[in-house]
């Protein structure tokens, strides 16, 4: 697949997989836009490797454990990057507990809303409506 020239919105790309995936997107010649929410060092870090692809690279600070950030990420991806054509959700919530203490609150990110779950729900549908013809991808479900 030819994604040169291709927006991408990685969400979570300030650490780890996330971070990983949107530099390799610029190294095939994607523009990314960097969700993160509380890895702002690592986002940049992120974006000065997509830079030094050649790539243009927008931060977007979101929380998507609230849905209003969640359900306006895509769209604010797509103004910056003039249009939004690949969605990546890579955002994770790493809760440190032990397996034994793990409740079913713990397991939907901490909140009992599944806020994570509902995160990704609202930006992959954002990604499915009638004028958007991206295309999600969801690494991590």
């Amino acid at each position: 697949m030819d994604l040169k020239g291709r927006a991408v919105l990685v969400t979570g790309a300030g650490r780890r997989v996330g971070q990983a995936i949107a530099i390799g997107l610029a190294q095939a010649g994607c523009d990314v836009g960097v969700h993160f929410h509380g890895s702002g060092d690592g986002a940049a870090e992120t974006a000065r490797g997509i830079r030094a692809a050649g790539r243009h690279a927008e931060l977007l600070p979101a929380d998507l454990q609230d849905a209003a950030a969640a359900r306006g990420l895509a769209d604010r991806a797509a103004g910056a990057l003039g249009r939004l054509d690949i969605l990546i959700n890579s955002a994770a919530i790493m809760i440190r507990q032990p397996v034994a203490e793990i409740t079913p609150e713990s397991w939907e990110g901490g909140g009992g809303g599944g806020g994570g779950r509902e995160g990704a729900r609202s930006l992959t549908s954002r990604m499915w409506r009638p004028s958007s013809p991206g295309q999600p991808i969801s690494p991590t479900a």
